[in-house]
């Protein structure tokens, strides 16, 4: 007989190689398993299928030893290697083996005894003895000495697992698959089956292995455990998902048909750069002068009180303002109108968009852009006396570094002057307060406040693009800086509203790429308001924002975008065609 504890390191290597073949996942039922062996052959049946041993049963002083690995594999029991301990740990029925090279001893059932006499080492494979297994298992086996057979009946004690201790069983984990065989890209569908036998609900669950789609075809293991109130683990349940090598979506197409919207599809940099580079959707833009645009975001950073814009006005205008207090205490924003003609003129504000004071420029711009584009329909009446001057707006006090955001769509029946000013919280007139220089950021009168751009989304078939702020192939608006008496462009078109048109659109997804900045702020598509992020801010390298999708079957797509103050331009706009999948 072979001195087991002289074969170091050969168990180790046995149960590696042996015992993690993955055993059946465990039912709540049992049936009966009929294994028959000869001593000194190879040959093997289980449940009349033929099988072949790595190594056979042999006999050892009047001792029978069989193979560690086909017992296993065949009943069901599970074998490990313990590398801390240099010790074989094996779970027979119901009861710890401890197989212990270093001090030579098997350990199960509170006794310990020779770990030659339960185990022994042919041609490098480990074999345990037969009666000492069988006790364990609680299976009957016979010896047929003239044909040298061995014939095994076991029946897998079900796996009840009331505790009379407690009169709690812990849950079960379990699930199914959509379907047997997925193709490369196609999404997996798992269908939790866990329940607990004591109708408790299951608060955790643990997977490994879990992906939503595999790129590579092969056999994937996908194991599940759950806990219940009680804190009691199921035993893991294992199933594995097995992929073609037929293609359904790559690794590039896969998000866009099924990462849902309202998240980032990453992409590395090359990727990035490539998508820069698509071609531009063809558009035809027209400008709405229907409207007038005041814009007052210079200085942004007011570092004195005084006037921040005044300009004359009437008819249809757009009051937009972007400014941060940069002095060391707290101002009050306010913008008055002025009637300095001879009859009474009224003003009737139709939208509005507002935000609290806050020291996050990414938010001011963001809320109060949410605020415009939701706008419950807004119907304010004020009458501006001749030769008047009153309040239009006072917006909150805000302290040093908080910042304030505003856009207002109003029209008068006269020519009124509107000024935007930022003032001590206590003034309640305009007099004594001197304009402010200009510094660089936009400020001015401009003729238009609305861009439309008819779109063709119906017959494009690779990705496409649409640039917005990048003063290129979206030009900035031109108008007139009435303090300064100067030209000036609205360099990133603040306060402008694009409304974008496409007609019986195709089936694609409508994403977003910030190329300037940090950007955050809404999108509108077909009248449902998208958030850019939900929750953070976009960067140029996150990847693409995923917006929307379309059907296919839509009569038309509408997009309404103004660009938030606080956020860089330009951004992108990208549309990427999906074919229709089988």
């Amino acid at each position: 007989m072979i001195n087991i504890k002289r074969q170091t390191g050969i168990v180790l290597l046995l149960l590696i190689m042996v015992f993690y073949a993955g055993l059946p996942a465990y039912a709540v039922s049992s049936t009966t398993t009929y294994a028959v062996l000869y001593l000194d052959r190879t040959e093997a049946y289980v449940n009349e299928m033929k099988v072949t041993l790595e190594a056979p049963a042999t006999a050892v002083d009047g001792k029978t030893f069989v193979p560690a690995k086909f017992l296993g594999d065949t009943f069901g029991f599970p074998v490990s290697w313990n590398q801390q301990s240099q010790s074989v740990e094996m779970d027979i029925g119901g009861f710890q083996a401890v197989l212990d090279q270093a001090r030579g001893t098997a350990s199960y059932g509170g006794m310990v005894i020779p770990l030659n006499d339960v185990a022994i080492m042919r041609d490098n494979h480990l074999l345990v003895r037969l009666t000492w297994v069988m006790g364990l298992l609680r299976a009957q086996y016979t010896y047929d000495s003239k044909l040298k057979r061995i014939d095994i009946m076991f029946v897998q004690r079900p796996t009840g697992i009331y505790d009379e201790l407690t009169g709690f069983s812990p849950p079960v984990a379990k699930f199914a698959l959509g379907k047997a065989q997925y193709r490369i890209g196609e999404p997996i569908k798992y269908l939790d089956l866990s329940y607990s036998p004591d109708g408790e609900r299951i608060d955790e669950s643990r997977w490994e292995g879990k992906a939503d789609a595999f790129f590579k075809p092969g056999t994937y293991p996908v194991s599940l455990k759950v806990k219940d109130r009680r804190g009691n683990w199921s035993k893991t349940y294992t199933r594995n998902v097995t992929v073609s090598s037929e293609i359904y979506l790559d690794r590039e197409q896969y998000p866009m048909y099924v990462q849902p919207a309202g998240s980032i599809v990453p992409l590395d940099r090359d990727r990035l750069e490539a998508y820069k580079k698509v071609p531009d959707l063809s558009k035809t833009a027209v400008n709405d002068a229907s409207r007038t645009l005041m814009v007052s975001d210079s200085p942004e950073t007011i570092l004195q009180k005084g006037i921040l814009y005044q300009d004359s006005v009437m008819g249809k205008i757009r009051l937009y303002a972007h400014h941060i207090n940069g002095t060391d205490q707290k101002l009050k924003f306010v913008i008055w109108v002025t009637n300095n003609g001879s009859q009474d003129v009224e003003l009737r504000t139709t939208n509005a968009g507002e935000v609290y004071p806050s020291a996050y420029a990414n938010i001011i711009g963001h809320q109060a852009t949410i605020d415009f584009m939701t706008s419950d329909s807004v119907d304010e009446k004020l009458k501006v006396p001749a030769g008047k001057t009153l309040v239009y707006r006072v917006m909150p006090d805000y302290y040093p570094g908080q910042g304030m955001n505003v856009f207002y769509d109003l029209e008068t029946d006269g020519r009124v002057t509107f000024t935007f000013a930022a003032v001590d919280p206590q003034a309640e007139e305009l007099s004594g307060y001197a304009q402010l220089p200009y510094d660089r950021h936009v400020r001015g009168t401009f003729g238009v406040s609305e861009i439309r751009w008819n779109i063709n989304a119906s017959t494009f078939d690779t990705p496409s693009k649409l640039v917005i702020g990048d003063g290129v192939s979206d030009p900035f608006v031109n108008g007139y800086d009435f303090q300064q008496g100067v030209e000036r462009r609205d360099n990133g078109n603040y306060g402008v509203m694009y409304k974008i048109h496409a007609e019986q659109p195709r089936r694609m997804a409508i994403l977003l790429m910030a190329r300037g900045g940090i950007y955050k702020g809404p999108i509108k598509i077909n009248g449902e308001l998208v958030m850019v992020p939900q929750s953070g801010v976009l960067t140029p390298v996150d990847g693409l924002y995923l917006l929307w999708r379309t059907t296919g079957r839509e009569p038309s797509l509408d997009i309404e975008f103004t660009p938030s103050a606080g956020s860089s331009l330009p951004i992108n706009l990208m549309f990427y065609p999906l074919k229709e999948l089988k």
